[in-house]
């Protein structure tokens, strides 16, 4: 957990000590329970608000806190007019974890079995079933491999 707490404060001083230790119990448990790499959520929510960590984030394109949950009529349409509740960090970062374990498994079943190896598994978090660029998913991986090195035992490594 200390990792998780020194990476969000090292890409986010402005998100302070007490919220850092919430958004980071919040990332673990979800991880954890989802098989994701916390550090690699990390990488996708500072990535997603472009470093804000906003909680009440909103895209023009229809993205939601956080993790920039997209709503719209095939995607999470349950919250439609209920967007709000993606402005709990809680709500947010457990769903953003489902999603990509659930994009993870859509990968390793339709694109590594047919040879489809062009682009990470997280790049679907964005697109959907068919990567249309690969630019945010390659930021995503540098930052996370950066993460990894930087804070892997919890304290920051020159």
């Amino acid at each position: 957990m200390k990792a998780i707490i020194a990476a969000i404060l090292w890409l986010a001083p402005h998100v302070g000590q007490q919220r850092a230790e919430v958004y980071a119990e919040l990332i673990a448990d979800a991880g954890a329970c989802y098989r994701i790499a916390p550090l690699l959520i990390v990488a996708k929510i500072q990535l997603e608000t472009r470093g804000s960590w906003r909680e009440n984030a909103v895209s023009p394109t229809d993205d939601y806190g956080l993790a920039q949950l997209h709503v719209s009529a095939t995607t999470h349409a349950e919250y439609r007019g209920l967007e709000h509740l993606l402005f709990e960090p809680d709500r947010n970062i457990w769903m953003a974890a489902r999603l990509l374990r659930y994009w993870q498994s859509y990968h390793d079943r339709h694109c590594l079995r047919t040879g489809r190896e062009d682009h990470p598994w997280w790049a679907h978090y964005q697109w959907g079933n068919k990567v249309r660029n690969l630019r945010s998913a390659r930021r995503v991986g540098r930052l996370y491999r950066e993460l990894v090195r930087k804070f892997r035992r919890g304290i920051p490594q020159s």
